[in-house]
């Protein structure tokens, strides 16, 4: 926003955009499993190989996050993101 200054945009000052407006567009797509009509939910076998976590396409594992980003070791009943070394994410959940 050139000149937009520290106005709210939409309510005064800067007119160009309406920030109440697109906020709401942007966040009303989710809900608190995520992006809403995303349907994201497979059952597999466990897909791993040995202990050096090698998956098949000989993709690697680098880390487990949860949905705050924080790394996660405890790998149950919790939705989960496995972050792979050639830029695939997969989100899992582990129900045993």
């Amino acid at each position: 926003m050139i000149g937009g200054g520290h106005d709210w945009p939409g309510s005064f000052g800067n007119m160009t955009i309406d920030a109440n407006i697109e906020i709401w567009k942007f966040v009303s797509r989710y809900d608190i499993n995520g992006l809403i009509g995303c349907i994201t939910t497979s059952i597999n076998e466990n897909n791993i190989q040995n202990d050096n976590k090698v998956f098949p396409n000989n993709k690697q594992l680098i880390k487990i996050v949860d949905l705050l980003g924080r790394e996660s070791k405890d790998l149950k009943s919790q939705p989960l993101f496995y972050i792979y070394d050639d830029g695939t994410v997969e989100k899992k959940i582990i129900i045993e």
